[in-house]
């Protein structure tokens, strides 16, 4: 891992993200097992360090920038999620 992002710094310099979904559109190699499980939170690791995650200077209502709020606002909500963790769990809240 520390090699690889090592070469990956010195090569690429900075990489989006659209770059990476471009790359695996444009493998020509047909490989036998297609549907093999790939380590995804590997992967994030491998290009943390290069990955320009930088939001476009675009108008509010454009879109992605709709994309970016959407997902803000999913982001918001998973975190509501993950702080009911802590609580005990109750079969049926509305009926007790």
């Amino acid at each position: 891992m520390k090699e690889g992002r090592t070469r990956i710094r010195e090569q690429v310099g900075k990489i989006y993200p659209y770059e990476i979904a471009l790359a695996e559109q444009e493998l020509k190699t047909v490989e036998e097992n297609e549907c093999r499980k790939e380590d995804i939170q590997k992967m994030i690791e491998l290009f943390d360090e290069v990955m320009d995650t930088s939001r476009p200077n675009l108008p509010l209502n454009h879109p992605i920038m709709c994309y970016y709020r959407e997902n803000d606002e999913m982001h918001r909500f998973m975190l509501s999620i993950e702080d009911l963790v802590q609580y005990p769990i109750i079969k049926d809240q509305w009926l007790e």
